[in-house]
């Protein structure tokens, strides 16, 4: 960020500055806004959390759980998947627009809509892609030899999909322990515990509750949340936090009231 500023320096005068984030980037301006309160750097006049996680162990343990919803199990994950692409294809195909977009996969399911643990499938479906690419990615650039064998070079030609495989049954937990602490633990002076808990909003927690210029946005049904987190967070942002009943994970960001209220506090 600070490159990025000196690199525009000359083109343009920066008054002031504000940060936002939302979900993971949400925690991640938290611990931004601390480090900047240390150097200095930017002085946010306002940072504003968006659906943050409070505990990124407990909220990567409840979307992985969110598989098990899977009829048949994870055993099942590629024919649940196959499924899935299939309903949201056919609409797709009959649609007059080009562009491929949410409203696409609302419609899919407009007619028979899931129930309750077919969406928490979909939801654990669509993490889970997404922890295979974070995951294969990470393997691969680090050389740690998690999925695909240490030392061996890939070429733009070589087979991948006995690795997707593999990385489609590895969860952000397996992530966690058996990749992410094992790679830093030896940086690190705590145990995997303590490492855990470095990853959460409590680690900043007393300068989260004296940072006035910070505020959050959150819902009470919002399922990265572990039980317990959102009473967390109205105690530690006080006035400065805006929880609605519901919304989901960003759900309601596109909502005239909920737009107005985090505009209000970044004009504040």
């Amino acid at each position: 960020m600070k490159q990025i500023r000196d690199d525009l320096a000359s083109k343009l005068t920066a008054t002031n500055y504000a940060l936002a984030g939302f979900s993971l980037g949400g925690t991640q301006a938290a611990f931004v806004a601390q480090i900047d309160a240390e150097q200095q750097a930017f002085n946010f006049r306002k940072v504003l959390l968006l659906n943050p996680s409070v505990s990124l162990y407990n909220s990567i343990s409840k979307l992985d759980l969110m598989l098990s919803a899977i009829p048949g199990g994870i055993d099942n994950f590629n024919n649940f998947f196959a499924e899935i692409v299939e309903r949201i294809g056919a609409v797709y195909t009959r649609s007059t627009q080009i562009e491929f977009d949410p409203d696409i996969v609302f419609q899919a399911f407009q007619a028979q809509p899931p129930s309750d643990d077919e969406l928490a499938a979909i939801i654990g479906v669509a993490f889970r892609i997404a922890a295979a690419n974070l995951i294969y990615t990470a393997d691969v650039m680090t050389d740690y030899g998690f999925i695909k064998p240490s030392q061996l070079e890939l070429s733009r030609n070589s087979r991948q999909n006995d690795y997707l495989q593999v990385a489609l049954r590895v969860g952000f937990t397996d992530y966690f322990h058996d990749f992410f602490w094992p790679y830093y633990k030896d940086q690190f002076d705590g145990d995997r515990e303590a490492f855990a808990h470095s990853h959460s909003l409590h680690a900043i927690e007393d300068f989260l509750k004296t940072a006035n210029h910070i505020g959050v946005v959150h819902n009470e049904d919002d399922i990265i949340l572990a039980p317990g987190e959102i009473d967390y967070v109205k105690e530690v942002f006080g006035s400065r936090a805006m929880i609605y009943p519901r919304g989901g994970h960003l759900g309601n960001l596109g909502l005239a009231q909920t737009q107005n209220d985090y505009i209000n506090f970044l004009q504040q």
